[in-house]
This record gives structure tokens, sequence and C-alpha cells, in this order.
């Protein structure tokens, strides 16, 4: 295998685990996966090449970019333009190139949708923020993750393969490290007293139960991963970074960090089936994180004690068991 795939490698479900399940289930459900931009070459022999090593170790799933911005360049002119997948202002040609290979292979494909286009970014972005991530549109990502979904249903004709259809994609990934301003701005807001509160958990919980509810509209069996959340944060609220537990709280409406509890009010329940996270150590693998809200492999308490709550307290939906 080159070694800069193995480099590439990562526990797409690290736990494929349920929050409240037992150790035994837990382990029964682990799943290996890659992420690799191998897996999205515009040579298709690389592509092939990938699929053919990432199948020899046993892996499942292939997590992979989707560029709304270079899938969607121009602005629809109608919204029924943009949930339609054949609409030929849309440039598929990359992404379909790799869910064909992946389905080839026998891979589970996990297309990760985000970075918008600068039509569908908020207004006034600061010169700060990076492209693609200063306030999103909902609505604008829902109609697009529905065109997505729907080109993906297993029944879109396959313009490659005369009288095939594209394959079938069941799993579908809501942004990327949203807790980082290199994905999402702002991380966070000014208060009346001069402080900070969090504004990118409000950011994402929008964009994520829109996602939901449009991957959902096309096949209920759709399955929707959030985005997986960095593992570092900064520790001074107003940075670029924020920590993956406080992000996690506040997504879920959850406050508390050793004894987590529902909050009394809630904007909305985030919707979702997988909870997804990343939880890259420095130094060996049982060494915690060194700062409170960190999430790294021994820290996941820190993720699940929050959702438990979260899930009893119906701040998710459906409000059942999820996977990690």
């Amino acid at each position: 295998m080159p070694a800069r795939l193995v480099l590439a490698v990562l526990l797409t479900s690290l736990l494929a685990a349920t929050v409240g399940a037992s150790p035994a289930s837990a382990a029964r459900g682990l799943q290996l996966g890659f992420y690799d931009r191998a897996f999205s070459s515009p040579d298709p022999v690389e592509r092939e090449a990938a699929g053919q090593h990432a199948k020899a170790t046993g892996a499942r799933v292939v997590r992979f970019f989707v560029f709304w911005s270079a899938v969607a360049p121009t602005e629809p002119a109608t919204s029924t333009l943009a949930r339609d997948p054949a609409w030929t202002g849309y440039r598929w040609d990359a992404t379909d190139a790799t869910v064909r290979s992946l389905a080839d292979n026998g891979l589970t494909a996990l297309p990760v949708l985000f970075g918008a286009p600068k039509w569908a970014e908020g207004s006034k972005r600061p010169d700060g923020a990076a492209p693609g991530t200063w306030r999103p549109s909902p609505a604008a990502f829902a109609r697009f993750a529905e065109a997505a979904a729907r080109r993906y249903d297993g029944t879109h004709p396959d313009s490659q393969r005369p009288g095939a259809t594209l394959p079938r994609v069941r799993y579908w990934q809501a942004w990327n490290e949203p807790n980082l301003s290199v994905d999402l701005t702002p991380q966070w807001k000014r208060t009346k007293k001069g402080g900070y509160a969090a504004e990118s958990p409000r950011l994402y919980r929008l964009l994520l139960n829109a996602f939901s509810a449009a991957v959902k509209k096309v096949s209920s069996k759709n399955v929707v991963v959030t985005a997986g959340t960095a593992p570092y944060g900064d520790l001074r609220a107003g940075d670029p970074r924020m920590a993956p537990a406080r992000f996690w709280r506040s997504l879920l409406c959850v406050t508390g960090r050793k004894k987590p509890r529902a909050t009394k009010r809630c904007p909305a329940a985030a919707r979702f089936d997988i909870a997804a996270h990343h939880p890259y150590p420095i130094g060996p693998p049982r060494r915690k994180a060194r700062n409170a809200d960190d999430i790294v492999v021994p820290d996941f308490a820190k993720l699940t004690r929050p959702l438990a709550v979260a899930i009893k307290a119906k701040r998710v939906r459906p409000a059942t068991r999820k996977r990690i």
C-alpha cells in the first residue's frame, strides 16, 4: 500500500457502537474505513488502485469530500432547478466517478457535502473568513443535498454506462469539522456585555437539520451522519477553534461538563442518525487530551454523556440510540 495512503487512513466509524450499548455489541460494531484523496482522483487508474488497496484491508467504508462550491459554482435560477440532479449547471462528473468506482469495489460511499459557493454564503463576509465558510444558507444547502441524494438514489441514469443507473448512496455526512473557523464561520458572536457566545453550533444545527430533512425526503432509509468535529480547540472564547466538547454541548442543548443536563430552552432538536468525531491523538493512543473540552480516543465520554442526556430529553431526533 502506498505510504501516502497509509498516512491518510482513519476509522470512519471509530466506534461504530451505540450510545448505551454493551461493550460486546460495541466491539462487534467496529467498521474500518478510509479517507484519501486518491479515491476522488481524476485518474481512473489511481482511483481503482485505492479501491483495491482499501478492499484488501477488509475496509467497508470510504469517506470523501463533495465540494458544494465545485459542483454548483452557479446559483440555480429556481428552487426546482436546485433540487434537480440533472440540472445542467451542476458538475457531477468527479463525484459520479468516485461513487461508481467505490461501488465497483464493493465499498460503501460516505460523501461529505460542504464548502458553500459564494452565492450561498451570508452577506458581508469579513476578509478573515475563509471562502465557503461564512454563514452558509441552510435552505440552499438543503436543496443541494436533495439533488445529490436524488442523483444517487439508485434510479438515476448513468451517462457513462448506457442502460445502467448510478449506484445507490445511503450514508450522507453534513459538513466537515464545524468547530473550526477554517470550515465554518463565525465560531463566536459578541454579546452585549462584551463577551463571546457560541455561534457555530447554532449555525451548524440549522445546516444539519435542513440537510437531514432533504436527504430523508428522498428516502427515509438514507442515513445522516453529523460532521466529524475536530479534536482540539482553543482555550479562550473568541479564538478560531471551538473545543469539541463545548461545541457538542451547545449543539445538543446540554450544559455542565462533569454532570451534563439538558437546558430548559432549546431552539430545535438536532436531527441525525450517527454522531461523528475525529479523535486524532498526539502521543500514545491511551493518553487523554490535556484540555478539559478536547476529545481524543480515551475521552469519548465527553461526547457520549451529553449525547445520552440529549436523547433522553429529546434534544435529538429521532430520540433513539446513536452510533458513533
